[in-house]
């Protein structure tokens, strides 16, 4: 798998600090974890530098690397929330333009689609019939509800 984040950024993005508190071992877990991450956010495993949102799934991806290693730095809470936000926007954004991201190559998006019961006979066979124009007998289950006067 091709890493997308790049460790240096990373670092920088983690406060710069040094390789004996931060050693790259970490900085290469936290950049799995976020490659991961957007990787399964936009269904689309094989970015590439040719895609017109790579840049913005690489800026994203290092801020979501670093927010996972500021967030077990005492006192740096707050910095990796911004981060993880920031990285959270940048992937929603990207997510919303997919097509566009992607030069317009299918993704894989999943679509849910969602329907309610229909209230009417035809669709619906234990609801009760009535005619159109509101004339005949209704009837529910055998039973007859009531009747119209014509």
């Amino acid at each position: 798998m091709v890493t997308i984040a790049d460790p240096v950024n990373v670092r920088t993005l983690a406060g710069n600090r040094s390789i004996e508190i931060l050693p790259e071992s970490d900085i290469t877990q936290a950049i799995e974890f976020s490659d991961s991450l957007v990787q399964s956010a936009t269904t689309k495993t094989n970015w590439d530098i040719t895609d017109p949102g790579y840049n913005v799934i690489k800026k994203a991806s290092e801020f979501f690397a670093s927010s996972s290693l500021l967030s077990g730095v005492q006192d740096a809470e707050e910095d990796a929330k911004k981060q993880w936000d920031y990285g959270d926007y940048l992937i929603k954004t990207l997510v919303a333009n997919l097509g566009t991201a992607t030069a317009g190559e299918e993704a894989g998006n999943i679509v849910n689609i969602e329907s309610g019961v229909y209230q009417t006979f035809p669709l619906n066979p234990s609801a009760p019939y009535r005619r159109p124009n509101g004339r005949g007998n209704v009837y529910e289950a055998g039973e007859r509800l009531w009747r119209y006067d014509v």
